[in-house]
């Protein structure tokens, strides 16, 4: 056990506060009644002596005898129970439980998963995005969308032949490049069916003619154009797929590549729409892919791979083994986070600000506070995405700088003639 403490994460594209509980909070934040505050004061002695605090545990023989107890007291509990129901009852109650039993079973052959991404689990995705170091991709990165043909089950019809395939396409850009991929991949599935498609967040190969990157640009704004006069689903339809002409001998490559591993270039419209290349930075001047923030635009890619509706696979789908990940981690390209130490009355200072900051987010896209955020307390901490290091240290000077004058007003006057506190 430990005194509390106060912790600031800080990543390329997040700052998140942690707060680790002292002796005390861990026995609940409210006032303690007389037997406990006496236990707690004694294991704050033991720790300040710097005395190791050790529970004993029971015996192996004991802690056997106990768990019997429970078992034989829970069959005479359910046997009392059966009494009381008639036949047919007794039979429907079995059957029941075998039935519960057996989908428990199925849960486990089908794997981890196979019923999509909990919530706890999006939030881990969206933080680990968030600490990519997405510098690494240069000022040419592509957005890449790998698709399957409309009788999809065929083709792919579970989890490991959609893992092998985005591996399989790993190894063709290393072949056909002559470099290794560098970038951040995650797995989707469409609401209405379930057709899984990949999303691949890549560096753009050095070895990519400026003059296919330019037709990627052009088509990226064709479709952005279309998406603002047709809508969103009419749009993409309007827009035409990358080809020599958008996208040159990069694109019919990448084209080439995924219909070879899917469907081994059988299907002649796979063949021509089944990968879709769009460009981060599409503006005719260069100097916005320099300028531009990256924990922006990690911060947007996090809030991208991590929806929740594009997390559940197919029924009979089985395990994804994994839904996020990168190329090029050998690379370098792998989350870093740093864990930073912090004076509690910074750490508040910084939760003011970091709350303030994001009640003006949401307020500026028009959007209500969510109910978490209202049941959220001071001490609790929150994550900031769209922040990275240099942000955190200027929010750090401020912070410090508000710290440092309430500790002032805190401060009794003292008449240095007397020796009274004034």
């Amino acid at each position: 056990m430990a005194r509390e403490r106060f912790f600031v994460e800080v990543a390329p594209g997040y700052v998140r506060l942690r707060h680790q509980l002292g002796l005390r909070t861990k026995f609940g934040r409210a006032r303690l009644g007389p037997l406990m505050d006496q236990v707690v004061r004694q294991l704050e002695d033991l720790e300040e002596a710097g005395e190791s605090i050790e529970f004993n545990r029971l015996d192996p023989d004991e802690e056997a005898e106990i768990l019997a107890a429970e078992d034989l007291e829970r069959r005479d509990n359910e046997e009392l129970f059966l009494d009381t129901l008639d036949p047919d009852e007794v039979a429907e109650y079995f059957g029941s439980k075998e039935l519960e039993a057996a989908r428990e079973a199925a849960k486990e052959r089908l794997g981890r998963g196979a019923k999509g991404m909990s919530e706890r689990s999006r939030r881990e995705m969206w933080r680990w995005v968030l600490s990519l170091p997405f510098e690494m991709l240069g000022d040419r990165p592509l957005w890449i969308t790998l698709t399957y043909p409309g009788d999809w089950k065929q083709w792919v019809p579970d989890g490991r032949t959609l893992e092998r395939h985005r591996r399989a396409f790993g190894e063709a850009w290393y072949r056909g490049f002559g470099e290794r991929p560098v970038g951040f991949w995650s797995k989707e599935f469409q609401l209405a069916e379930g057709r899984p498609h990949l999303h691949l967040l890549m560096k753009g190969p050095e070895s990519m003619p400026d003059a296919d990157y330019r037709g990627f640009q052009m088509l990226t704004r064709l479709g952005n154009q279309n998406v603002r006069r047709h809508g969103k689903h009419q749009g993409r339809w309007w827009t035409p797929p990358i080809s020599e002409l958008f996208g040159g001998d990069t694109a019919t490559e990448m084209l080439r590549w995924w219909s070879q591993i899917v469907t081994d270039g059988t299907v002649e419209n796979h063949a021509r729409r089944g990968v879709n290349v769009r460009t981060v930075f599409f503006a005719k001047d260069d100097q916005v892919a320099t300028k531009t923030r990256r924990a922006a635009i990690a911060a947007y890619m996090a809030g991208e791979a991590s929806k929740a509706k594009q997390k559940v696979p197919p029924d009979g789908f089985g395990a994804v083994v994994r839904y996020f990940g990168t190329f090029g981690y050998q690379s370098g390209f792998k989350p870093t986070v740093e864990l930073l130490e912090v004076d509690e009355d910074v750490w508040h200072q910084l939760n003011r600000r970091l709350t303030r900051l994001e009640g003006l987010r949401r307020h500026s896209k028009g959007r209500p506070l969510s109910e978490d955020a209202k049941k959220r307390r001071y001490w609790q901490g929150l994550t900031a995405g769209g922040l990275g290091p240099e942000d955190y240290a200027r929010l750090y000077a401020w912070a410090y700088a508000a710290a440092e004058r309430k500790r002032l007003r805190l401060v009794p006057k003292v008449d240095y003639q007397t020796g009274e506190i004034a």
